[in-house]
């Protein structure tokens, strides 16, 4: 992090395999809520809805039932700072965290206690798609944000 908040609006994500636990456990680990609304799931391909609901439970059991499913889920802390929660391709889910909220011990506290098989910063954005830009991400040889692989917490360059 920079003293100049040049991080400000930016995410610390974890990539993690999918678990039904990981989202109470993300959020009783940042005392996080969501908002109440109806969740919709697309299939951009076809321009088509896959699923639409306002139950939190089915949504997750439709995902879960779904390894290749994209969705982007926000939630709140009691600050209103923005969380994400991310159903990824190839049976993964995407943490994401505010980047300002983290220092290093902090980081490498929460990248092992979420079980992370790597993190990398990135800019207001959600995550990637594809489990190889990730990898790809948090391999980098020069990136402005810390990342984590390995066990390790790899410096900002």
């Amino acid at each position: 992090m920079s003293a100049g908040g040049s991080h400000d609006g930016c995410y610390f994500f974890f990539l993690r395999k999918r678990h039904s636990n990981n989202l109470p456990h993300f959020e009783d680990r940042f005392g996080l809520t969501i908002t109440p609304t109806t969740f919709e799931v697309m299939d951009d391909a076809h321009q088509e809805i896959l699923f639409s609901n306002s139950h939190l439970a089915e949504l997750t059991s439709f995902l879960d039932a779904s390894p290749d499913s994209h969705f982007n889920l926000y939630l709140q802390d009691s600050r209103a700072q923005s969380f994400l929660f991310c159903h990824r391709p190839e049976d993964h889910h995407v943490l994401g965290i505010p980047y300002e909220l983290l220092n290093d011990a902090k980081l490498l506290s929460a990248a092992k206690r979420l079980g992370a098989i790597l993190g990398w910063g990135f800019h207001d954005a959600p995550p990637f798609d594809q489990i190889g830009e990730m990898r790809h991400t948090a391999n980098a040889a020069h990136s402005i944000f810390r990342r984590y692989r390995k066990g390790q917490l790899i410096a900002a360059d």
